[in-house]
């Protein structure tokens, strides 16, 4: 079990410096579940948390709940309308004031 553990930990690491944290993520999730005291892999979960912690803080950036694209058609549709059925569609808030000049 330990050498089995020890490949996943290398190719979660490989991952993690390949910045694939959910691929880390998925291959240290059953090393934690079969020995949750293994100090290897909670040391690299605090890493991948770490990593998280970083680009949430540095980038933010929106995740689509979509990966495939989207088409929308609009005929005669004010702009209200339309962000209205892209914020439905793609679940991205989208806030508009009336009367705005450039």
């Amino acid at each position: 079990m330990d050498s089995r553990h020890d490949v996943a930990l290398e190719r979660a690491a490989t991952q993690l410096k390949q910045r694939d944290i959910e691929a880390a993520r998925a291959v240290l999730k059953p090393v934690l579940l079969e020995n949750p005291k293994n100090g290897k892999a909670i040391l690299l979960q605090r890493q991948i948390d770490e990593q998280v912690a970083k680009d949430g803080i540095a980038e933010p950036t929106l995740k689509a709940k979509f990966t495939k694209p989207v088409t929308l058609q609009f005929r005669d549709a004010n702009l209200k309308m339309v962000f209205e059925a892209l914020s439905r569609t793609s679940g991205i808030n989208v806030l508009a004031r009336q009367g705005c000049q450039a």
